[in-house]
């Protein structure tokens, strides 16, 4: 599968964890070729695997490292930034949010639903509302 048409690299979670020295110092070449593997593909991630086999090393090596190293769950981090990124492209342009999911790499719309409730507290169209709510009334 592509690159997405709306997803533009330079995540934020990945520059912010990247740029922390107390988290820098810390990380393995593993690890930060991780991030930089999931800052550039984030919609083409569908499992740990994934990362793992871009990097050519085991899926067990790589998850380890980066819970050990990030204090996160690396298959959390992904499902964490595709959810501030459909945050984002909720807010910016007219989206139908069933047309989310695929532009994100989630594999069905049952499963973007989940995680984005699950990081963002609510539903995508939930918070859409709420968004676009605290525009007109500024």
């Amino acid at each position: 599968m592509k690159a997405k048409k709306h997803f533009k690299p330079g995540s934020s979670g990945v520059k912010k964890l990247m740029s922390d020295p107390r988290t820098a110092k810390k990380l393995s070449p593993a690890v930060v070729n991780a991030l930089k593997y999931i800052d550039r593909s984030l919609p083409n991630i569908h499992s740990s695997s994934d990362i793992s086999k871009a990097l050519r090393l085991s899926r067990e090596h790589v998850s380890r490292a980066f819970s050990k190293q990030t204090g996160q769950k690396m298959w959390e981090f992904v499902n964490r930034l595709k959810v501030e990124r459909a945050k984002q492209m909720l807010t910016a342009k007219p989206h139908l949010v069933k047309e989310l999911y695929p532009d994100l790499g989630f594999g069905c719309q049952s499963t973007f639903y989940n995680a984005f409730k699950r990081y963002a507290g609510v539903t995508p169209g939930k918070f859409r509302k709420q968004r676009l709510g605290k525009k007109k009334g500024r």
